[in-house]
């Protein structure tokens, strides 16, 4: 196996990895309007937070326990075995039980616009441009066949 064919298995696996995480994301929100959204105890922002240095990069720490939001984030922590994520951050209950870390993993979220999609519409080859349909939402831009694909559209280009 080349260099080149490794490159494209991996852009392949990283094609079905995005396409799996719009699959869990729609059906996340097709449970939520079925079921209802579990609204969250508590805001992020009602809590003190402190900038830190740590060993892995730097990030923030609360021991706000004046705080109602601080005890119910403790709650949610505690049932979910003191790590959670949340809106693109990644919380943690230290041993003391009354200290929380939190992160931001990745990048933070712009919100969709049309002028995002459109850009996204640009990245794809003009053929299948006009076979896809783009649409933007609260925060993402959803990206649907408007017919069957087929696989000649996924040959080496």
């Amino acid at each position: 196996m080349t260099d080149e064919d490794l490159k494209i298995f991996a852009d392949d696996i990283l094609d079905f990895l995005n396409g799996l995480e719009a699959s869990c994301v729609k059906l996340r929100k097709q449970i939520e309007k079925l079921w209802g959204a579990e609204k969250p105890t508590w805001d992020p922002d009602g809590i003190k937070w402190s900038q830190e240095k740590g060993a892995k990069g730097p990030f923030e720490k609360s021991e706000d326990v004046d705080s109602i939001d601080f005890k119910n984030l403790v709650k949610d922590l505690n049932a979910q075995k003191g790590k959670l994520y949340r809106d693109g951050y990644f919380y943690w209950l230290w041993q003391s039980g009354s200290t929380v870390g939190r992160k931001l993993k990745g990048k933070a979220k712009a919100p969709a616009s049309q002028d995002n999609a459109q850009n996204i519409a640009e990245k794809f080859p003009e053929d299948l441009r006009g076979i896809l349909s783009f649409e933007c939402q609260a925060d993402a831009i959803i990206i649907k066949p408007r017919q069957f694909l087929g696989s000649e559209n996924f040959e080496d280009r």
